[in-house]
């Protein structure tokens, strides 16, 4: 009898080991399982949350690039007038160089734009158009000033101020803000009491209105809607 229990008492503890052990390989692959869920759900979470990042970035992109698009097709028609101002002032100074310049204006005829610049010496005056687009130009009158504006006098009065001039550009921007939509499509630089000014014409529908902006500081001095 007593041998019976020494056979059969390692027998049970062998089998008691090998449930231990089995219960250890279980609990490990079951907790080696569950790690590997929650990382492959965490590697998921933040793949997901990188592509719905990278794609509001792009669709604010596009929608900035769309708004900005669309702002420079409506305050002015950019195809007809493809040189700038800046450009039109240097092509006058280069042929007039004792010159002043006394007005700009911008304008269409015959369906392409052409600026007229002109300017002053002590004796005479000096007129210059430029096309808007070729930047071919051609002087237009040469005449002698009145006495009364001789010896320097107009140009002494009426002589622009040319630094930090507002592009043709931003100055339809804020004359088309300033009426709440439509299109820039005339344009005059001119001077009144020491300073010098943007008068932008603004076409929106049937109605014509005239904006008039400090040509260094953009600040609005006049709106005025053609009746």
């Amino acid at each position: 009898m007593k041998r019976m229990l020494l056979y059969i008492m390692p027998v049970a503890t062998v089998f008691m080991l090998v449930g231990c052990t089995q219960n250890g390989n279980e609990q490990t692959e079951q907790n080696s399982s569950t790690q590997t869920t929650q990382t492959t759900q965490s590697q998921s979470s933040t793949m997901s949350s990188t592509e719905s990042s990278e794609s509001q970035q792009t669709q604010s992109s596009s929608s900035q690039t769309e708004q900005s698009t669309s702002s420079e097709q409506t305050v002015y028609d950019q195809d007809a007038i493809s040189v700038p101002v800046e450009d039109a002032i240097q092509i006058y100074q280069d042929e007039f160089s004792d010159a002043d310049i006394v007005e700009i204006d911008l304008d269409s005829s015959r369906g392409s734009y052409y600026y007229k610049v002109e300017g002053v010496d002590d004796d005479t005056e000096y007129e210059m158009r430029v096309d808007a687009k070729t930047k071919d130009a051609e002087k237009q009158e040469e005449e002698k000033l009145d006495p009364e504006e001789q010896n320097g006098k107009k140009r002494e009065q009426d002589k622009l101020d040319l630094s930090d001039l507002l592009t043709i550009e931003k100055a339809s921007e804020i004359a088309t803000e300033e009426v709440g939509g439509g299109k820039a499509i005339e344009w005059n630089l001119d001077k009144e009491m020491k300073i010098t000014y943007w008068e932008v014409k603004v076409e929106d529908g049937q109605t014509e209105t005239e904006v008039t902006i400090n040509a260094q500081t953009g600040e609005v001095l006049e709106v005025d809607e053609d009746d």
